[in-house]
């Protein structure tokens, strides 16, 4: 579904089906999103860690890493993507100089907040960073599922609206 949305967002006038879409991609990410926020996930919980014995071939452990990698730099690839996605929208809109501005920084202050802040952390206050970083760890485990459900019911009703407008049913 994601790849005929970018192929139907390419034509200048998407039609019906882009909109059915994102009527059905809203509905299930408004779905997740709700039931995120209604069951808080296991991933946010704190546990001890069991390290598996390592009996790995140092071609698997190779592999184990490659894929590691692969999958942070296309992580960080989608962030940019994003970024320039995001950017290019805000330059287009008639928002004159300043609203520009502050919606550029808007924008990389949301994607680059999570990334940069314990970089940061560490480079103005190495002596309190540990104490800090573990407080604010804390906290995204017992708070995390609240702000990735928001994200995700955000992005569901943004698809949601789409859907509605291009299907002229608001």
């Amino acid at each position: 579904m994601v790849t005929a949305e970018g192929f139907l967002l390419s034509r200048t006038d998407p039609g019906p089906l882009k909109s059915g879409i994102d009527l059905l991609l809203g509905i299930i990410v408004l779905y997740y999103g709700f039931k995120i926020l209604l069951k808080k996930n296991a991933w946010f919980e704190e546990k001890e860690l069991e390290l598996p014995t390592n009996n790995k071939s140092a071609t698997s452990e190779f592999l184990s890493s490659l894929f590691l990698a692969m999958g942070l730099f296309a992580l960080n690839f989608i962030t940019m993507a994003l970024v320039f996605l995001g950017g290019s929208k805000i330059a287009a809109a008639d928002l004159g100089w300043f609203g520009t501005i502050i919606s550029l920084l808007a924008l990389m202050a949301i994607t680059l907040f999570m990334i940069a802040l314990p970089v940061l952390i560490y480079f103005l206050t190495p002596q309190k960073a540990n104490k800090i970083l573990f407080k604010l760890n804390k906290w995204i485990k017992k708070n995390g599922h609240y702000l990735t459900a928001i994200l995700v019911i955000v992005i569901g009703l943004y698809f949601l609206s789409n859907g509605l407008d291009g299907l002229n049913w608001i």
